[in-house]
Formats: C-alpha cells, structure tokens, sequence
C-alpha cells in the first residue's frame, strides 16, 4: 500500500441551550476532515472544516468557518518508536466569542455571550511527538503562536507552550 487516505463528514444539531444553542433556536455544525499519508516515506497531512450556524438568532450572531491543516513526517531514528515533527495552520472566521457581564459580578446567569462580526481567529505551530512502543505511549511539545483580530480593538499575539502525553490502554 502506497498511500493512506481517510476521510470523514459529520452533522450536529441541539436545541439545547446548555449546549450553545440559542434561545427557541437551534445550534447547527457541519465538519468535513481529509488525512492522506504517503506510506513509504512516512509523509502525511491532515486537512479539516467546519462550519457552526445558529438558528433563531436573537444576538444576529454570524455563521463561522474554521479551515486546518497539519502535515509532517513519521521518522524511524531509534528504535522506541516514531518521531513525528509537524506543523499546523488554523484560520476562523467571525469566530471571536465575547461575554458582557449582565451587571452581577460572579454570576453568570445575566451574562451575555455574543459572537463578533468580521473577527478572525489564527494559530500557526510547530511541535514533535515521540511514540514510545513498549510503553503504547506518545510525548509532545509543540508551539503555537495564536492571533485574533477584532474589528475596532487593539488585540495582541498570544504563544504557548505545551508537553503532554498520553498511554493508550
């Protein structure tokens, strides 16, 4: 086998409002995902969409469209397992969520979340995963350099650091 491909679409829907769903109104989100991996070298990429629409909008608040991409490398250096390097891309648009304190400070219940108009929502990073045979574990550490942007608002760049893993069992 030369090639890996798989792919997966998916559709939700809740009128629940503990959910996200809008009051009397329904909270919708489509997803659309593609991996393709070339076997013998061990290059991959992972592209996905989605998109999240609301119903019965009392906030007006706008449809969004998130697009992703990952590609990278599946390397045999040693013995213990794969080490993946990789990088990944995320744009979203009118996707910045906001919430407006209703007037009682540490409660909740009157606060009002609405989602901006024109706002966009980006991340770009790099990072690297070690799979640990013997142990059916992977650790990572990866970078992200995240940016919103507001319309009318000075936003600044946020960047994090992550290491985790996780076993499989």
């Amino acid at each position: 086998r030369g090639f890996t491909v798989k792919g997966l679409v998916t559709y939700s829907e809740t009128s629940d409002s503990g959910q996200g769903a809008p009051p009397r109104g329904s909270l919708e989100y489509t997803q659309a995902s593609v991996y393709l991996q070339h076997n013998p070298s061990g290059w991959f990429a992972h592209g996905a969409w989605g998109h999240i629409d609301q119903d019965v909008n009392p906030l007006n608040n706008p449809a969004s469209d998130t697009w992703y991409i990952k590609s990278g490398i599946r390397l045999h250096p040693t013995s213990i397992g794969a080490t993946i390097p990789y990088g990944e891309y995320l744009h979203a648009t009118d996707s910045a969520f906001v919430v407006n304190d209703g007037g009682t400070p540490g409660n909740s219940s009157d606060d009002i979340g609405r989602v901006l108009r024109g706002s966009e929502a980006t991340f770009w990073g790099v990072g690297v995963v070690q799979e640990i045979d013997a142990a059916a574990m992977s650790i990572w550490l990866r970078y992200r350099n995240h940016e919103v942007d507001v319309p009318g608002v000075e936003t600044k760049d946020m960047y994090t650091v992550v290491f985790g893993g996780f076993i499989n069992f």
